[in-house]
């Protein structure tokens, strides 16, 4: 089952690439914010944490901004025999309200349950435990202003006309698989 990103990675591409540098125009942005050097929450985790809390934030649908973590949850339920899961993700949305330390340590514990998504299989054999996702402060102020940095982006370059894309209907042998996190006028976003 390729990914767009696997049959990408393994392509062999003409020297200076398909696409010229040269063709594009780079754009600046920053702001006086500076971020931490050190984090303790995992890179990937914390990618997707920043994902999901702009898609709220921008959305205001959390149900949908975290429905993988959601379907984790509910793998994991299903795995383990027990509804324990479920209701702790029921309990973690409740306190998501936006980038307050309490709504961010929520959503960072909560986006532990991807694992159990992704793969269950993993997520089992190493018993993914998403409540040591407990982000500290830190690595909270991190979250907070790459959130609003993806805010400020979309304010400039959007609006958003769709978010969790997928290409169904237009997968083929060679890519079986394959998404984008954002759609605007200028383009098609991964985060």
């Amino acid at each position: 089952m390729p990914t767009v990103s696997k049959v990408v990675q393994t392509t062999k591409q003409p020297y200076g690439g398909y696409l010229k540098l040269k063709s594009f125009r780079e754009i600046k942005i920053s702001d006086e914010n500076n971020l931490y050097d050190d984090e303790n929450v995992n890179p990937r985790t914390l990618g997707i944490l920043v994902d999901y809390l702009t898609r709220f934030l921008i959305t205001g649908d959390l149900n949908k901004s975290f429905s993988i973590s959601i379907k984790g949850a509910l793998m994991a339920d299903l795995m383990y025999k027990t509804t324990d899961h479920e209701k702790l993700v029921k309990q973690r949305l409740s306190h998501i309200k936006g980038l307050d330390d309490t709504s961010i340590t929520n959503a960072c514990q909560l986006v532990g349950y991807d694992a159990y998504f992704r793969d269950p299989f993993s997520a089992m054999i190493y018993r993914v435990d998403p409540s040591k996702n407990k982000p500290d402060k830190a690595t909270i102020h991190n979250i907070r202003i790459l959130v609003q940095r993806c805010i400020a982006f979309f304010e400039e370059y959007g609006p958003i006309k769709e978010t969790n894309i997928t290409f169904e209907g237009g997968y083929t042998s060679a890519v079986t698989k394959g998404d984008a996190d954002y759609l605007t006028k200028q383009g098609l976003w991964d985060l």
